[in-house]
């Protein structure tokens, strides 16, 4: 499959985050303190930027709560110490990094896999019960194809993913066009102005 792309799920890497806050016991601050759940947010944000801006991105945040705070950076050197070992070193930026893709979760892996097993309803099929379901799944996508072609509409976005949506394609167009610096689209893709 050389044109597959293997990319991590965002809704798993904000969690991943966030157990690691309640792992550093930084629950209550984030609750508490307005200015430290919005260091959160940009620091789950940064999938969400173009890979090549997101060391600078994380140096300009940890560097920026440094002048503003040392107090709060101290707090939060820990959390900093967490993103910078595991989502910078140990694993590739490209790998976490769901800038400019339509589907940003596996909620469509997830979904597949879960009508699959909902389709074979035993905990271990036979090989001729699991090549049925295949089969009838395929003929399920031929269907669904041939609908796309004639210009079906996909089910609609939800009432509060389309804000969203529209809010982080409309960053991305400002930040190409220059409209919008590399601090105003994180503060924008954290969600917190």
């Amino acid at each position: 499959f050389s044109n597959s792309l293997h990319v991590g799920c965002y809704f798993h890497y904000t969690q991943a985050i966030y157990r690691n806050i309640q792992r550093l016991s930084l629950s209550s601050e984030y609750a508490a303190d307005e200015e430290i759940r919005n260091i959160y947010r940009k620091i789950m944000a940064l999938a969400l930027m173009p890979v090549s801006l997101v060391l600078r991105a994380f140096g300009d945040l940890s560097e920026s709560v440094l002048e503003s705070s040392p107090i709060k950076f101290n707090l939060l050197k820990p959390l900093f110490h967490y993103f910078e070992n595991q989502w910078l070193k140990n694993v590739d930026i490209q790998r976490w990094n769901v800038y400019g893709l339509k589907l940003r979760t596996n909620d469509n892996c997830e979904g597949y896999h879960n009508r699959l097993n909902l389709r074979i309803s035993k905990y271990h099929p036979n090989s001729w019960a699991f090549i049925r379901c295949i089969q009838g799944g395929e003929n399920r996508f031929n269907h669904l194809l041939i609908q796309l072609k004639g210009d079906v509409q996909m089910r609609p976005k939800t009432k509060k993913t389309q804000p969203i949506r529209q809010r982080i394609d409309t960053l991305y167009i400002r930040h190409d066009n220059v409209d919008a610096t590399n601090n105003e689209l994180l503060e924008g893709l954290s969600l917190s102005s």
